[in-house]
């Protein structure tokens, strides 16, 4: 997720005009991790491969286009509009992903292993136009809804959510979003690392009816922070204006 959140934000950098192609390179690979591009249908023709010719041909795209992060789940395909059988794939692999808003244009990271060297491989793919995400403070407000009725459920069955996740990672969304959007997206993943952790963990309940109510409790506040995470990162402040 965090590999796919740093080129949504990358991209959109690129796209309000506030980085070079090589400067989003090295924003995304931090001048060390190999990055490559596997283009087989040639959706980005020229580039050969190579991550910043791929990110130099973004650049040169009209204004405005903007980039959207999805984060489709079992049961959830989030802003995922097909083709059927790429959707189901992603849906099935958890698989996050980066979509160009018009296009459909989808980027999807494979880590791989070179060399004893960890490397990320961009998989092109043709995808039809994504839905939109929901506005950040739409989001904040809907995530703000569900942890309070979260709460409320569980505390009525005297359960907890479970386990902590002992650290949550971030990405700076940086200067092409606004501040708020930053704060929704850290509270959003420091909430889904506990959610993972705990849904990890044996509740402290043996009853079939409180473990499920939990599951399902914990699942509605997943996909609130899923929801909340691709708004954060497909928002930038050029495309709300």
């Amino acid at each position: 997720m965090l590999t796919a959140l740093r080129l949504v934000v990358a991209l959109n950098h690129v796209d309000a005009r506030l980085v070079s192609a090589a400067e989003a390179e090295h924003a995304l690979t931090g001048g060390s991790r190999l990055h490559s591009v596997d283009d087989p249908d040639d959706l980005l023709p020229g580039t050969g491969g190579s991550l910043r010719l791929a990110l130099g041909r973004v650049a040169h795209q009209p204004l405005g286009q903007g980039w959207i992060l999805a984060l489709p789940a079992p049961g959830r395909p989030g802003p995922l509009r097909g083709p059927k059988e790429v959707t189901r794939a992603l849906v099935a692999n958890r698989s996050s992903v980066v979509l160009h808003t018009r296009t459909g244009l989808l980027w999807e990271p494979c880590e791989t292993d070179a060399d004893g060297t960890l490397a990320v491989r961009w998989r092109l793919r043709a995808a039809n136009r994504p839905a939109t995400a929901p506005l950040p403070h739409e989001a904040a407000q809907a995530l703000g809804r569900t942890i309070g009725e979260a709460t409320t459920t569980l505390e009525a069955l005297g359960l907890t959510a479970g386990a902590l996740a002992e650290r949550a990672g971030t990405v700076r969304l940086g200067g092409a979003y606004p501040a708020t959007s930053q704060v929704l997206l850290d509270r959003a993943l420091v909430l889904l690392g506990h959610i993972e952790a705990a849904l990890e963990a044996a509740p402290e309940v043996l009853h079939s009816h409180g473990v499920l109510t939990r599951e399902q409790v914990l699942r509605r506040l997943e996909a609130a922070c899923l929801d909340a995470i691709e708004a954060a990162a497909s928002w930038p402040t050029h495309l709300m204006q």
